[in-house]
Formats: C-alpha cells, structure tokens, sequence
C-alpha cells in the first residue's frame, strides 16, 4: 500500500467516525485533514490497535482542547477538552491498524 492510500485509509476511518460531531454539524468533508497528516507522521511505528488509539486521541486532544463541545442530538463528555472520550477512538484505530497490517 502506498503512502497515499494509506493517508486515504486514515482520512476516511476518522471521517466516517466523526469523533467530535464536526462533519454531522455541518463542517467541511475537509475538517479532520491536519489531525490525519499527525496521524500518518507516527502510524507506522504503531505495533497494536491500542497504539493506534492513544496516537489518533491523543491528536485530537492536542487539536481540539477548547472545553466543552455541545452537539444538537448529545452531550459529549470530556475527558480532556474537546477530543471526547478515548474509547470513541477504537473503531477509528481497528480499521487504520488493519491498514497497516495490509501495507505488511
């Protein structure tokens, strides 16, 4: 797999999830594109799905720390600002370490 394809691959698993809401409140297909550019710089030197997941949340926990985020249909709980809760991230982690494993 190129670097390109799995650039794609890491875009759409954290689109499709929509961690924070941004794209089902309205936001650009764009949105998410810096947090998956930090994501490729590291996803390689991931070995599980559970490093996969500290390496996406603790991206967006960098990116998104502005306090509270309120979504017409819910709540979103915090743990630290505005990245969500860090087992939202798991979906996200399952399908880009299947990536990786496929590049192998």
């Amino acid at each position: 797999m190129t670097n390109d394809k799995l650039f794609d691959k890491i875009r759409s698993a954290i689109n499709e999830q929509d961690p924070i809401g941004l794209l089902e409140g309205g936001a650009p297909k764009t949105e998410y594109e810096n947090e998956a550019k930090k994501v490729m710089q590291s996803v390689c030197a991931c070995s599980s799905v559970k490093e996969v997941q500290d390496l996406v949340y603790n991206t967006f926990v960098q990116q998104f720390e502005f306090g509270r985020k309120l979504h017409s249909k819910r709540r979103y709980h915090i743990d630290k600002g505005g990245a969500g809760k860090k087992e939202d991230y798991k979906r996200i982690a399952e399908q880009i370490y299947e990536a990786l494993s496929d590049q192998s």
